[in-house]
């Protein structure tokens, strides 16, 4: 489902429930699907954040900092007894 989907699914729901016409057992169904909702729906804003931020990075070349090399691996000793 898309983003719109599930938080239209979510506002029909919260008006269910402010009806306050529903049981015991519907209310909780029926609040449990909100959370499931609710949940998808910040999933899909978190998706949609993190598309932005990669598209937004910036790149070499467009004017903003070029990356950082990548640091040195640090392993085994080199040139040990002064050989290089």
């Amino acid at each position: 489902m898309s983003f719109e989907e599930r938080y239209r699914e979510l506002e029909e729901i919260l008006a269910r429930l402010e009806r306050g016409d529903l049981t015991l057992d519907a209310s909780l169904a029926d609040y449990e699907k909100g959370v499931a909702a609710l949940r998808a729906c910040r999933d899909l804003l978190a998706q949609a954040e993190r598309r932005i931020e990669e598209l937004s990075a910036p790149t070499p070349g467009d004017g903003g900092p070029a990356p950082e090399p990548a640091a040195p691996e640090r392993g085994g000793r080199r040139g040990a007894g002064g050989a290089a």
